[in-house]
């Protein structure tokens, strides 16, 4: 993966165990909301909810086609896989 991460640096945080890992990168996340504009639970599922229904409907009217699963786990595979 490519990184402007100091390789070293890098090196020795993913060195680190699982969990710490983990807290890392919820700290890290955490560091990027901003305060003011961070969405509320409920915000978060409203905006998921309103998004599903935007999807379902694209399905409905034929803007969009399903995938059989197969043929989805291939692309999402690649061909190596």
């Amino acid at each position: 993966m490519p990184t402007t991460v100091d390789p070293s640096l890098l090196q020795r945080l993913m060195a680190l165990p699982e969990e710490q890992r983990s807290e890392l990168a919820g700290c890290l996340i955490q560091s990027l909301d901003d305060a003011d504009t961070a969405a509320t639970p409920k915000e978060v599922k409203a905006a998921w909810i309103a998004e599903l229904d935007r999807r379902a409907a694209d399905v409905d009217d034929g803007t969009v086609t399903g995938v059989p699963y197969e043929e989805a786990w291939r692309q999402i595979a690649g061909p190596d896989e």
